[in-house]
């Protein structure tokens, strides 16, 4: 089943942001004891979360609808000798039973589906008094990874479903599921040896980026790219890198009993 998630290297985005990972297990564990755990993974991509909460003793199953990147995920669990179950499905329909984790987690994976219908699955497979962790981009800010897209291509059209919306639970959706919902704020800082490889992150290893560019016109795609090159210029260090810091938030919820 390969998609969008199976352009470019996404291995190049999940080594980049495997802190975040690593800051999403660190609060779920304020809220649930990962050994002996049953956790869900969704939107598990190569695994940086589901290996983490595996290695602090909970039985994991990764869940995701990208079959090339569950094979990266085995070939990982396998190297790191962790017994984790990798299972090609869709988010919102998982296929999982009813009330059978003590912990729902994702790591900017849940963001991109929309909760309308995402909300009511984690539910049904959380357990009363489980928790629900996931990390989200937070909007606000400067957005070097974003802003050349907008500027091009504008915003999304009205109404559609976007990953900004996890960053401020709305409290009607989540209220009918969950309760005691905790929002923490983070920063992130995006880093690259050159410009030519902040260049190469966005033209041929993030997906979204990737996808994103092979659905425009020749003229537009290389507008954006020019874009790109623009900001990231901007934010060249004298030694020739480039860094920025983008703000991220990891949510917190209970299921309701």
């Amino acid at each position: 089943m390969s998609n969008v998630w199976a352009q470019g290297r996404y291995r190049s985005v999940a080594d980049h942001i495997r802190p975040v990972a690593t800051q999403l297990v660190t609060s779920a564990q304020t809220r649930v004891n990962l050994a002996g755990a049953t956790v869900y993974d969704l939107g598990c991509g190569i695994g940086a979360v589901a290996l983490q909460c595996a290695a602090a003793g909970a039985a994991v199953t990764g869940v995701d609808f990208t079959q090339e990147l569950l094979d990266q995920a085995a070939i990982e669990s396998a190297g790191a000798g962790l017994d984790v179950r990798w299972l090609l499905a869709d988010a919102s329909a998982t296929g999982l039973p009813d009330a059978g984790a003590d912990a729902v987690v994702s790591s900017m994976g849940i963001i991109f589906v929309d909760p309308v219908v995402a909300l009511p699955e984690i539910g049904r497979l959380l357990r009363p008094g489980g928790t629900f962790a996931y990390s989200a981009w937070s909007p606000a800010g400067d957005q070097p990874l974003r802003r050349p897209i907008a500027e091009v291509v504008g915003a999304p059209p009205a109404g559609a479903a976007s990953p900004d919306v996890w960053a401020t639970p709305d409290p009607v959706a989540f209220g009918e599921y969950f309760t005691a919902v905790e929002i923490e704020e983070h920063m992130y800082t995006w880093q690259f040896g050159s410009l030519d490889e902040a260049i190469a992150f966005v033209t041929t290893e993030s997906p979204v980026h990737v996808n994103m560019l092979s659905s425009l016109d020749d003229d537009r795609k290389q507008r954006v790219v020019n874009g790109f090159r623009a900001a990231f210029d901007d934010l060249t260090l004298s030694d020739g890198s480039v860094s920025f810091a983008v703000p991220y938030v990891v949510v917190l919820a209970t299921r309701k009993g």
